[in-house]
């Protein structure tokens, strides 16, 4: 029986050594740094960057604009100061972090009418 449980630890290690990249601790019989495997798998899914992009704000500096291009830029403009005054990319890591723990997260938008503003 020893040697069952064994080859199931030892099956279950494998996928959790590639991603993490800790091949030694596979060679240990480690399970694996669970905060590890987090921190990878929220690389993963954000990347190197977040940008927010409004259709059409792309086009409003052409020669010929298209019909609301200007006001898709200047929403887009409003979008990233809003952005950058709420820590959004913080927001959205903390909420990541917690859908990789625990398979969910969920982003609101409400008015605060105290403090007459948008809150997340």
């Amino acid at each position: 029986m020893p040697g069952r449980v064994q080859a199931a630890r030892h099956v279950r290690q494998q996928p959790l050594a590639a991603v993490t990249g800790d091949h030694h601790g596979l060679e240990r019989g480690e399970l694996g740094d669970p905060s590890k495997l987090i921190d990878t798998t929220l690389g993963y899914l954000l990347g190197a960057e977040q940008t927010i992009l409004v259709p059409g704000a792309d086009h409003a500096g052409n020669d010929r604009p298209s019909a609301g291009a200007a006001q898709a830029a200047e929403l887009q403009e409003r979008l990233r100061a809003w952005a950058d005054k709420e820590l959004w990319p913080l927001r959205i890591q903390q909420a990541e972090r917690c859908a990789v723990r625990c398979g969910d997260g969920v982003f609101t938008l409400a008015w605060e009418p105290v403090g007459e503003r948008r809150r997340t």
